[in-house]
């Protein structure tokens, strides 16, 4: 059989869907990326570090090196993670700034 194939993932990780809403894709969007038969537009790329707070340089450079490089980033900082690795997605406080 050829083709690339995600890892199993972490249990307790976030579903493709909960990434998408998260980042404004469909979660076929999100497995794609996951396994390597996607890359992110620039946009998008931008969006996954600012809404996951990642760093901006280590994010460029696995997509700078394409879909094997950045697959793996992916899976490692976002996809096989578990929500409660991001607080700031369930803090509730919606208050303006002061």
């Amino acid at each position: 059989m050829s083709g690339m194939h995600a890892p199993a993932r972490n249990e307790k990780a976030m579903k493709n869907e909960e990434v998408g809403e998260l980042i404004g894709v469909h979660y076929s969007t999100v497995s794609r990326l996951r396994s390597g038969e996607r890359m992110p537009s620039g946009d998008l790329l931008v969006k996954i570090v600012r809404v996951f707070r990642l760093n901006l340089t280590d994010a460029f450079n696995a997509f700078e090196k394409g879909p094997y490089a950045f697959a793996p980033y992916f899976r490692q900082h976002v996809a096989d993670k578990s929500k409660s690795d991001f607080p700031w997605l369930t803090e509730t406080d919606t208050s303006p700034d002061a």
